[in-house]
């Protein structure tokens, strides 16, 4: 298989993994009045998945 056609594999499944992560269903388990580190649950959560997201894109693209 080329590689531009296993880069591209990847990231798609990146992106389908991120639509999962910040749908709905997972939203709704940290839309609570509890708080982390000082702030609500879902912004942390909401944070950290999308700063996940970024460095694994990142990581994919650069491992060429």
């Amino acid at each position: 298989m080329p590689e531009y056609r296993q880069r591209m594999e990847r990231l798609t499944a990146l992106l389908v993994g991120g639509i999962l992560v910040l749908n709905f269903p997972l939203l709704a388990i940290f839309h609570r009045d509890t708080l982390w580190f000082g702030l609500p649950a879902l912004y942390v959560y909401f944070t950290a998945a999308w700063a996940l997201f970024i460095a694994l894109v990142a990581v994919t693209l650069e491992r060429s």
